[in-house]
């Protein structure tokens, strides 16, 4: 069975979306998922650190990890890798504190994988090389995560998101896409 590294937030969990739902509670801003246009959400929303620092250990604190909806086709992506039979691996920069309510998120959502690495603030390339996965390709949403992961995965899809648009890039290894069933059809054009 061949394994498959998948990205947690943003391609399996709306992540920004939640996020930013959050923020509007506790500061009174709204922002939509499309005004994001940097990796980082401090950056991209203005804040300062203090301010960011005290809005993510909130969020922490109120275990609002476990509220982050399933992305819409994520359920279907993993069920159609499955049939392909593919094991499933996930590795997420969220921090350790989320780890168990991470894994009740999987619970709750009735979402199978084989595991789950917690890189908090390890580059991934280090964590997927000492797990000793050999990922047949990963799915990120995060650009530097992508080139990143590619030092140790032959194929990296980066899911296109507004906070990677202002890069283009030139790579054999990353591969831009619109959406997860577009990974399929290039897995499956593959076997």
């Amino acid at each position: 069975m061949s394994i498959v590294g998948l990205d947690l937030d943003n391609i399996l969990a709306d992540f920004v979306s939640t996020f930013l739902e959050f923020v509007y509670v506790k500061t009174g801003e709204r922002y939509r998922v499309a005004e994001i246009k940097d990796y980082s959400l401090q950056k991209a929303l203005g804040m300062s650190e203090p301010l960011m620092d005290t809005i993510l250990n909130e969020f922490n604190n109120e275990n609002k990890w476990k509220d982050i909806p399933l992305i819409e086709d994520a359920r279907r992506f993993i069920d159609e890798l499955k049939k392909m039979r593919k094991s499933i691996v996930v590795v997420t920069s969220r921090p350790s504190v989320s780890v168990f309510e991470t894994r009740r998120w999987f619970i709750k959502n009735r979402i199978l994988v084989d595991d789950i690495l917690v890189a908090d603030r390890t580059p991934k390339s280090r964590v997927i090389r000492k797990s000793g996965y050999k990922f047949d390709f990963f799915v990120d949403d995060g650009l530097h995560f992508a080139f990143d992961i590619s030092k140790v995965v032959q194929r990296v899809y980066l899911l296109t998101c507004p906070w990677n648009m202002k890069n283009s890039f030139k790579s054999h290894r990353v591969i831009r896409i619109k959406k997860l069933s577009e990974i399929l059809k290039i897995e499956k054009d593959n076997l």
